[in-house]
């Protein structure tokens, strides 16, 4: 039993891990004592087969039309403006 578990009366821990704040190292070492992590996908890896959500990276802009172009070769329509207060 880990210390944890043994400060919580649980044997049976789960952890969750953000994308890009563990190593395989620490999984590894979680796996080995029993404890079920969920790690969060990143952000750059493909999720377009699962009907997920299009990461920035996925979409190209056209400078010459001033708009942004999806993964299925569609325009986005602008849809505001961006303003910076402090200009």
């Amino acid at each position: 039993m880990t210390d944890a578990a043994e400060t919580l009366c649980n044997d049976e821990l789960k952890g969750l891990a953000d994308s890009g704040y563990h190593s395989a190292e620490q999984l590894d070492a979680c796996k080995q004592k029993g404890i079920e992590v969920t790690v969060a996908e990143p952000q750059h890896a493909s999720r377009k087969g699962r009907g997920g959500r299009f990461g920035r990276d996925d979409f190209n802009y056209d400078a010459q039309a001033d708009v942004y172009v999806c993964p299925a070769d569609e325009t986005l329509k602008r849809g505001g403006t961006i303003r910076n207060k402090n200009k």
